[in-house]
């Protein structure tokens, strides 16, 4: 697999800090990054759960990453970090 893109990270940093994070914030972020680097290489860990998305679990977080390999291209799609207490119809109304 393909190693994430380091400007798309930084992208993602430049968002969140914009916002001037708090400890928890930055404890968050630092998960996340914990949670994509196992994808990178265990990209398969987690089933199919809907339309070929895989979800991961957030560990102390109640958020999941939806993802979705794509195995001709050897790349991870990463579609949301979703909260799960969020109504799964903003999933539909957030469009692609």
């Amino acid at each position: 697999m393909a190693k994430p893109k380091r400007k798309h990270i930084k992208f993602l940093e430049s968002i969140l800090f914009g916002f001037g994070l708090s400890k928890l914030g930055k404890r968050f972020f630092k998960t996340i990054d914990k949670h994509l680097s196992f994808l990178k290489k265990h990209y398969l860990a987690f089933h199919v759960r809907y339309d070929k998305i895989r979800c991961m679990p957030v560990r102390n977080f109640p958020y999941m990453i939806h993802y979705q390999v794509k195995e001709k291209e050897k790349k991870i799609s990463i579609k949301a970090v979703f909260s799960t207490y969020e109504n799964p119809d903003k999933w539909e109304e957030r469009g692609e």
